[in-house]
């Protein structure tokens, strides 16, 4: 990692890094740059294959039946979704029954 890929990094560290829609801004900040940047690109990547082995896991243990496939509809979905709220914030938006509604469509069986 660069002087200047550090930069970007160290707002995310810490307490001072906020939270909520700021701290989600960044981390997407942090990602748009990883995108640009090949040196940012190779750090970003490090942990990305831990990052897939344990949501791959995690939707295992949830009840799908194909966790391959619905890890990939899931981050896709809550991504947009937080995309979604970061632009046009939903005061009453219930997130757990959006996303219920996936699960349930997926198909998914309480284990």
């Amino acid at each position: 990692m660069t002087r200047g890929d550090r930069r970007h990094v160290r707002p995310l560290r810490g307490p001072r890094a906020g939270s909520g829609p700021c701290l989600t801004l960044a981390r997407y900040e942090l990602q748009a740059g990883a995108a640009r940047t090949p040196s940012l690109r190779a750090f970003y990547a490090v942990g990305a294959d831990a990052v897939d082995t344990w949501a791959v896991d995690l939707v295992t243990r949830a009840g799908s039946h194909h966790p391959q496939r619905d890890v990939g509809i899931m981050a896709n979905y809550v991504t947009g979704l937080v995309f979604h709220e970061l632009a046009l914030p939903s005061p009453d938006l219930d997130a757990a029954g959006r996303i219920r509604g996936v699960i349930d469509a997926l198909g998914w069986e309480a284990r």
